[in-house]
């Protein structure tokens, strides 16, 4: 079964005529141009007939959704894709729900946790891990301290920095 990755929410309903207001979730806005079909759920496949921007979010007009009490009942839900139909990242470089779930370890081989999260930052992500003991750790996702990312294996290897793990 395809994974869905959601690429926006819808905010609002626009207009009179069925558009909605929606707030990319994405690192590829300009996706949206090019859309001719989302998903509302795992499998609520919907025709998308125009798109276009007002400020900082995608206005859509999706069929089916033809006057502005159809496009409130659409209000909260998010948009989705198959994950076969992501942008396709340069090598060394990763989508959040491909990282999420991993098991982090030391270069040394000693488990450090989970990755439940990831924090953006100004400077660069972080990288939170659930220890095994229930602490978090928060692993700065920088090429001095990520050695390794096998999405294959699910694992990340990591070089601490000092004091990381005290």
């Amino acid at each position: 079964m395809t994974e869905m990755i959601a690429i926006g929410r819808i905010l609002a309903p626009h207009s009179g005529h069925g558009e909605v207001k929606v707030l990319p979730l994405t690192d590829f806005p300009e996706r949206f141009a090019k859309l001719t079909r989302v998903f509302l759920g795992d499998n609520e496949q919907c025709q998308v007939e125009r798109t276009r921007w007002h400020k900082k979010c995608v206005l859509l007009k999706l069929a089916g959704c033809d006057d502005r009490t159809a496009a409130e009942q659409l209000r909260g839900r998010l948009l989705f894709l198959p994950e076969e139909e992501l942008v396709l990242l340069p090598e060394g470089q990763y989508y959040v729900h491909q990282l999420i779930g991993m098991r982090v370890e030391t270069v040394a081989g000693q488990l450090l946790g989970i990755l439940s999260d990831v924090l953006h930052t100004g400077a660069n992500d972080v990288y939170v891990v659930q220890g095994a003991k229930g602490q978090e750790i928060l692993v700065p996702a920088q090429r001095n301290v990520v050695e390794r990312i096998d999405l294959a294996a699910r694992v990340m290897v990591v070089n601490p920095l000092p004091g990381l793990l005290d």
